[in-house]
């Protein structure tokens, strides 16, 4: 099956979390900063994440709904005390729950 048949099937809602998933996975730490990110001190969010495998910076704000979901989840949907690491685990959970769910 080629790329395209592919993307064709899959909808893309789960292709971004499937790349969500693939940078969170790359990155060197298995943590994750609420917020933006900081790229003075290489500390990602999940978006961040996703444009650091990318290659990309792009600091305007989000307007893409994916992107949306993954920041509200990322900055709210864990505990207030939340470490980076836990932060990690949690989102790589929730992200690999998004696609099963597609």
């Amino acid at each position: 099956m080629k790329t395209q048949e592919v993307k064709d099937i899959v909808s893309p809602r789960k292709l971004y979390f499937i790349e969500v998933l693939a940078a969170l996975e790359a990155l060197p730490t298995k943590e994750l900063i609420r917020g933006r990110f900081n790229w003075a001190d290489l500390k990602y969010c999940a978006v961040g994440a996703v444009e650091r495998h990318r290659g990309t910076v792009d600091r305007r704000m989000c307007d893409h709904y994916f992107e949306v979901e993954v920041i509200e989840e990322n900055d709210n949907g864990g505990p207030q005390y939340e470490t980076m690491a836990q932060r990690y685990i949690r989102m790589h959970k929730w992200v690999k729950n998004q696609i099963m769910e597609g």
